[in-house]
Parts: structure tokens; sequence; C-alpha cells
């Protein structure tokens, strides 16, 4: 196990709490490198910091909050594997969008190489296959 990675990946995924879409961008540009390779169901595969946080920037005027609960993680030396389940609200509160989601993380000197989401695409609004 390695909690430097954990802990990375973790701060990460809660960077949405705290800033928003700003705050998920500063993470990525920290923790990518040029080849990242970010995979999620539904969405375009992106390579490096520019391609993710283009679908970041995107998604920030789709919501007004997020929630994250954290419910496992396991982890080796070079990957962390987090199940959550994330909520998104509009503005007056109503839920947007919440689903369960797995995703895993490969690291390599301290950089994120691969990043894998799973979840139910079908659940999410307006995307498509």
């Amino acid at each position: 196990m390695n909690e430097s990675n954990e802990q990375a990946y973790l701060e990460l995924l809660r960077s949405w709490e705290r800033g928003g879409a700003a705050e998920v961008c500063s993470k990525i540009r920290d923790l990518f490198t040029d080849a990242t390779v970010w995979v999620q169901p539904g969405l375009p595969t992106t390579t490096g910091p520019d391609d993710a946080i283009a679908i970041v920037q995107t998604w920030g005027a789709a919501f007004a909050s997020y929630e994250l609960e954290i419910r496992h993680v396991a982890s080796t030396d070079d990957a962390v594997l987090v199940e959550r389940f994330e909520t998104f609200r509009h503005g007056d509160g109503s839920i947007f969008l919440a689903l369960p989601v797995v995703g895993v993380a490969e690291f390599r000197d301290g950089k994120i190489i691969n990043w894998r989401e799973y979840y139910d695409s079908a659940a999410v609004p307006g995307l498509h296959n």
C-alpha cells in the first residue's frame, strides 16, 4: 500500500466538494502526466491534463453542488481503488444526478498514469454511449 498515492487520489475526488471545477482542474494539473489516460463510460477517453480539463470544465456549469460519500478504499503500491457514491445538485438543491461509482487510479512516481471509472452511464442525463 502506498499511502501518498491513496491520499492524492482521495484529494482529487474530494476537490469537487472543496472548490468545484476550478479545484478539480488544479488537481488534474498536479497529478496527471501528458500521457495520463482517463476512461469513463459514455464519454471520450482523454489523454493528458488538457483533454481531461476540457471535460471537467463542461461539467462545472451543469450542477451547483457535489457530495461525495467514500464507501471503500483499497490500494497496492501502484494502484488505488475507490468505491464511492456521488450526488450532484442543481442550485435549488434538487438532485441532478446520484450514482455509485468505482474508480481505479494507477500511479507511477506519484502521478496518475491511468484512471478508469465504472458506473451505469444510462443513469447520466444526456449521456449517450
